[in-house]
């Protein structure tokens, strides 16, 4: 995967400070926590002899020591003398039976099983864990589970703003003028919500269909916010930003699990195909469900991409009527006057016919 190999030469042009720095965040966020960096000078990226490198203590009052290197010539000796300077109780001050664990990381790819069995089977004489980080694993552990890390460490950011939770998404509608808004009282549609139910209960794909203006957008967030609630599945939407979404998805669908994809206006969608492929993915334990929305003159379209991997079931959204429209800017905009509510009405069906 191209974004795996630029973390890890990333990671390679870290200096020791730095790598040091991003791998005790990584600790942190695995629960280790009151790290004492022996090996780094405060305030800075420089590094100061010491052993072991860090140390933290466990629940178990045992201590951890943490080692790191970016030296990539003679690395099997560097760490096993470094393993040996963590078991000597003259190096540290601390016999090996208060030591519970031994991290390394190092950004080598190359260290062979046997190499790796040597380092755990020294630990083990001690009755300690020997758990090593190589570049492999860090990269790994960055893309899929801390790319904020890799943002804020490596310059690395792979989210092309396409893919939102429900709040974020709700809240990129809202900021733009030209967006009817979302997170406004859901009114009427029940009959919609009905069959959205029933077509997801049959097929694994949802269309709704309508012309502009007649609130699929709000009926699929509605509909996605309370299913995905009741049937513990995560919901992500997505909106084209005329972006590539392959890897995008892959960061966002990479374990699994039940998820629910909203996808806005799907004919706008380059990689419509990329989300779809994931419909096929269901023997590696990840399950998904799509709810789309298209106006009437892309349906065409949009249907020949879904049917290359699955059959669908569709929902035609009608506009409402006056009286509905009416009710639903008295709910929301606390308008009441008869006079107003006629004329914004009348404008409101005006401009849809005119985009009809």
């Amino acid at each position: 995967m191209a974004i795996i190999n630029t973390i890890k030469q990333k990671i390679l042009e870290l200096d020791q400070g730095t790598f040091q720095n991003l791998c005790d965040q990584i600790l942190y966020s695995l629960g280790y926590s009151n790290f004492v960096s022996l090996g780094s000078q405060s305030g800075t990226q420089k590094t100061t002899p010491g052993t072991p490198d860090t140390y933290c203590i466990n629940e178990d009052n045992k201590y951890v020591f943490v080692e790191y290197t970016t030296q990539q010539t003679g690395l099997c000796k560097k760490i096993t003398d470094d393993i040996q300077k963590c078991l000597n109780s003259s190096e540290t001050g601390i016999d090996s039976k208060d030591i519970s664990e031994i991290i390394y990381f190092h950004t080598s790819s190359n260290l062979k099983p046997a190499v790796h069995k040597e380092f755990c089977e020294m630990c083990e004489e001690k009755s300690i864990v020997f758990n090593m980080w190589g570049i492999d694993r860090i990269a790994n552990h960055l893309f899929s589970e801390r790319r904020d890390l890799a943002k804020d460490y490596l310059q690395i950011s792979y989210d092309t703003n396409q893919i939102f939770s429900i709040e974020d998404f709700i809240k990129q509608n809202d900021s733009s003028a030209f967006s009817a808004p979302l997170d406004n009282e859901f009114l009427y549609r029940e009959d919609e919500i009905k069959k959205l139910d029933e077509v997801l209960e049959e097929y694994d794909v949802a269309v709704i269909s309508g012309t502009a203006g007649t609130g699929k957008t709000r009926l699929a967030v509605e509909f996605a916010k309370n299913r995905s609630s009741e049937q513990g599945e995560t919901l992500l939407c997505i909106r084209d930003n005329a972006l590539p979404i392959y890897e995008e998805l892959q960061m966002h669908l990479n374990h699994p699990g039940k998820y629910l994809l909203f996808v806005d206006d799907a004919n706008q969608i380059a990689g419509l195909s990329h989300i779809l492929q994931y419909l096929l993915k269901k023997e590696n334990g990840i399950i998904v469900k799509i709810i789309i929305t298209v106006r009437d003159y892309a349906l065409n379209e949009v249907h020949k991409k879904i049917m290359e991997f699955a059959r669908y079931g569709i929902i035609k959204v009608k506009p409402f009527d006056k009286e509905k429209i009416e009710e639903i800017i008295k709910v929301n905009l606390g308008i009441k006057n008869q006079h107003y509510l006629k004329r914004i009405c009348f404008s409101f069906i005006s401009r849809c016919v005119q985009v009809i």
